[in-house]
């Protein structure tokens, strides 16, 4: 893929505004544009790339649970009722996506609310976009063994704990949400806590937690960061299930069944019938010879050699 672009959507505040990069190869000396702006700017520059969205953490929840089976089928029959403890709204609302599944049979999974996931595709299909993954936009923040990230930002903080796991949490509440973490986390507790800070203003965080702290360089956007980070295939991906390209594209076609298997009939009953007539056809061009035969012979009884009626 010579253009490549990532795009990270801003959250439910601004639904069609976004920050993106563009790497672009087919320029020549394989640019990268990075820009903030509305959803509709980048549509048009991304016509012909390969799109990767980045969507809003607080929107959805990252969290594990074990299952007993490595089948991908049946984990995804299994995991809405084994966390349905964990959920506030009918699972029957909800999204589950699966990420992999580690040696000790816990596999990292992602709930939105279809709606959610609905919107959000109704912002990018909206302005001509077809994303090709849509991925947790906290899972595109670095990640080191052993080390959690946390990207400040004016409204939100979001915090990427392991591969596959993260949470957001706005500014107030971060240092209770981060406690809250490192608490569960317990034998798992990160050894470093990187921060990121891309507030427009304030003084540098500092937090009042008992854990190392190292500040790293400042990227604003903070989709320059993520695009730094993000792997070539996300360890996420929420285009599964109803939502994945396969089940899109059936949608598509599923209206169109009813009228496709007529179209089919009608083809059919006109073959049948042209067979049909040809057959009729043919019929009475044999009993047309056959009776000019008799005729000829009435006509011309001593006659040894009868013509053919055709020449």
């Amino acid at each position: 893929m010579r253009k490549r672009i990532v795009i990270r959507l801003a959250d439910a505040g601004e639904p069609f505004e976004a920050s993106w990069v563009i790497h672009d190869e087919t320029e020549g000396e394989y640019p990268v544009v990075i820009k903030t702006g509305a959803l509709a700017e980048v549509a048009a520059a991304s016509f012909g790339g390969q799109v990767t969205v980045l969507v809003p953490t607080s929107q959805g929840m990252l969290t594990q649970v074990v299952v007993p089976t490595a089948n991908r089928r049946r984990m995804a029959s299994a995991v809405p009722y084994a966390l349905e403890d964990q959920v506030t709204s009918d699972i029957e609302g909800l999204h589950f996506c699966l990420g992999q599944r580690d040696v000790h049979g816990s596999v990292a999974v992602a709930v939105v609310a279809h709606t959610v996931m609905q919107e959000w595709l109704y912002r990018l299909n909206s302005v001509g976009i077809q994303p090709v993954a849509l991925l947790p936009d906290v899972l595109a923040l670095p990640f080191e063994v052993g080390q959690w990230t946390l990207l400040l930002e004016d409204r939100v903080a979001t915090v990427r704990t392991a591969e596959q796991l993260g949470f957001s949490s706005d500014i107030a509440n971060l240092e209770v949400m981060l406690a809250s973490a490192l608490l569960a986390a317990e034998e798992s507790s990160p050894t470093l806590l990187r921060v990121v800070d891309c507030r427009q203003q304030g003084d540098p965080w500092q937090g009042t937690l008992a854990i190392p702290l190292e500040q790293l360089p400042q990227h604003e956007p903070a989709i320059a960061l993520m695009n730094q980070a993000l792997r070539e295939h996300p360890p996420f991906d929420l285009l599964q299930g109803d939502y994945s390209r396969k089940e899109q594209l059936g949608k598509l076609w599923r209206p169109w069944r009813p009228a496709a298997a007529l179209l089919v009939v009608l083809l059919l009953v006109q073959f049948i019938a042209a067979l049909n007539e040809r057959v009729a056809l043919d019929q009475r061009a044999t009993a047309l010879r056959q009776e000019a035969v008799n005729i000829y012979l009435q006509t011309f009884p001593e006659a040894k050699k009868v013509p053919d009626p055709r020449a």
